[in-house]
């Protein structure tokens, strides 16, 4: 039973509370161990991390879904956070209440199948877009014709230079073109582990991980007064996973499958209320959720690895994801003169979240 609601209504944010509360089990995060390799450079990440699951030292955060839970947890919801936007709480339930449209969007999913272009712009248009407000997909690859049927504004997202290039991302969603972003990466492919559970794709991981890294450098290089804890997304066709990185604190978390489907394609509106929550993650992180216990027990060696190899200070310089391609390392720069095609420099366009 769907119960009208006000932006700032009880009803609303125990509605909220309840979807959000169902999923709980759901959005259990793990500690892994993340290694830099040598063919991190062109890599394009299908070989640019290592990923080891460690194991967790303790009880591993969960999403909390009260101002109360201030201690360990990465979100939290409060009615007080909601009152802060509320078009966010009015995308949510138009998109939750919208029976049909979930039902016309598994319909073209189970349609598209394994096409990973098709599903990448089938959720960027039916779901990405109405619940957060702003997506845009990459202008670079395979699948940018895919969307000159759509109303969606491509951009530039590359990610990074030469000596830690990580390609280009495939949707950025944000609550507004100025407020919170986070970086999608889509997959049709949907695996099982031996239990019979979702698993995500070791490449399409690799890159989600690798992007979300990279976005934690540039948002703290440009903001280093909030918080450096950003989240990012790995879309499936039947699941998603959240990912965590603090770029400060070297904290690196992947949850649990989260599925967004059930066996007869009806879409769970549960798990749409947690990647609403992850994608208004302005709104919803917690400010104390890196506290020292939280360094020790998740800690990913990043910085050291990234430190060894010589490459920590691209990352500490980085300011920008909307690069064309990769920038030449000063130290490689030609001496005497170079033909201009060659070696062009920086190539920046303003960031999708700029006037």
């Amino acid at each position: 039973m769907n119960v009208d609601v006000d932006d700032t209504s009880i009803e609303g944010y125990k509605r909220i509370e309840n979807l959000l509360q169902k999923a709980n089990v759901a959005v259990c995060f793990e500690s892994f161990d993340i290694v830099l390799t040598h063919g991190v450079q062109f890599s394009h990440l299908d070989s640019a991390f290592v990923l080891n699951q460690t194991e967790t030292k303790g009880e591993a955060p969960l999403i909390s879904f009260s101002s109360e839970a201030a201690a360990g947890s990465p979100f939290l919801l409060s009615s007080d956070a909601l009152r802060e936007d509320p078009n966010a709480v009015k995308r949510l339930f138009s998109v939750i209440d919208d029976s049909r449209a979930l039902v016309e969007m598994a319909e073209k999913l189970d349609a598209a199948g394994s096409n990973e272009g098709q599903v990448e712009v089938i959720f960027a248009s039916d779901l990405i877009k109405p619940l957060v407000g702003y997506c845009y997909p990459s202008k670079h690859g395979n699948k940018a014709h895919l969307y000159k049927e759509t109303d969606l504004e491509l951009k530039d997202l590359g990610m990074g230079e030469k000596r830690c290039w990580h390609g280009h991302g495939d949707l950025l969603a944000s609550p507004t073109p100025h407020f919170g972003s986070t970086f999608i990466t889509t997959t049709s492919k949907s695996l099982l582990d031996s239990q019979g559970e979702a698993c995500p794709d070791q490449k399409h991981l690799n890159q989600a991980i690798g992007q979300t890294i990279m976005y934690s450098f540039v948002h703290h290089n440009l903001h280093p007064e909030q918080q450096s804890l950003v989240p990012g997304v790995l879309l499936s066709r039947s699941s998603f996973w959240v990912l965590l990185y603090d770029c400060v604190a070297d904290v690196l978390l992947v949850s649990d499958s989260v599925p967004l489907f059930i066996s007869d394609s009806t879409v769970l509106t549960r798990a749409i209320a947690v990647l609403w929550l992850v994608l208004h993650h302005k709104l919803f992180l917690n400010k104390n959720a890196v506290t020292e216990d939280a360094r020790q027990k998740y800690e990913s060696g990043f910085l050291r690895e990234a430190k060894s190899q010589k490459t920590l200070r691209y990352y500490k310089r980085e300011k920008s994801y909307t690069k064309k391609r990769f920038v030449p390392v000063e130290s490689e720069m030609p001496k005497g003169p170079v033909k201009r095609k060659a070696f062009e420099g920086p190539c920046f366009e303003k960031s999708p979240h700029k006037k």
